[in-house]
């Protein structure tokens, strides 16, 4: 998990304090990564998946891709020019 703490304050992602629920934007959209369902604010993205997943999603979201509720790849979909991250 050592891997997962230096990823996260590399990228500036923040981290629940159990770990349980990682909070990040890329450009002006901001993204909630958790492993259970929560609510979170208008306008923010919230993608249902376990910790040991949120360095692919947030690399695959800095590539532009575009990810389903569940933080998979939808092959069909691609951002047209994604932020810096």
């Amino acid at each position: 998990m050592n891997e997962i703490d230096e990823f996260c304050e590399l990228h500036h992602i923040l981290q629940s304090k159990g770990s349980d629920a990682y909070f990040f934007s890329i450009g002006d959209t901001p993204y909630v990564v958790a492993n259970r369902s929560r609510s979170v604010p208008e306008g923010t993205r919230f993608i249902l998946a376990s910790k040991t997943r949120i360095m692919q999603i947030y690399e695959d979201l800095c590539l532009g891709l575009q990810l389903d509720y569940r933080g998979y790849k939808d092959n069909h979909l691609q951002i047209k020019e994604q932020k810096t991250c």
